[in-house]
Order: C-alpha cells, then structure tokens, then sequence
C-alpha cells in the first residue's frame, strides 16, 4: 500500500486523485476503460512524466533563443 502522507504527516498531493480513482473503480461495472482518465492522472500524479517531458521540452526551446 502507498503512503498517504507527507515528510511532515500532512496529506499527500496524490491522495485525492488516489480517492477519486478507487471510488471510480468501486462504482463501475467496466472501470477498466470507465476509470481511464481516472488511473491516468493518479498515475502521472505520482510519476510526473509528462511534466518532466514538458520541463525539458521547454527548456530545450529556450536554450535555443
């Protein structure tokens, strides 16, 4: 299980999007492909991968100027 709270024992950022996530998976039928954007946002909540990639696109772009 991950952990919910922070360094210093206060919510995690990512807990809300974990609560929205589990509610959508108790209350769907098919929350394989009803839960997507659900799982995909928690997802990159905790990974950061797009905007890591955004953070290098950009500052590629301005190193260019």
């Amino acid at each position: 299980m991950e952990p919910f709270h922070s360094v210093g024992m206060t919510t995690h950022p990512c807990y809300t999007f974990y609560q929205r996530m589990v509610n959508c998976i108790k209350t769907e039928e098919l929350h394989s492909r009803m839960c997507f954007v659900e799982k995909e946002d928690w997802y990159e909540c905790k990974t950061r991968k797009k905007h890591r990639a955004f953070a290098n696109f950009f500052g590629t772009e301005m190193m260019k100027v």
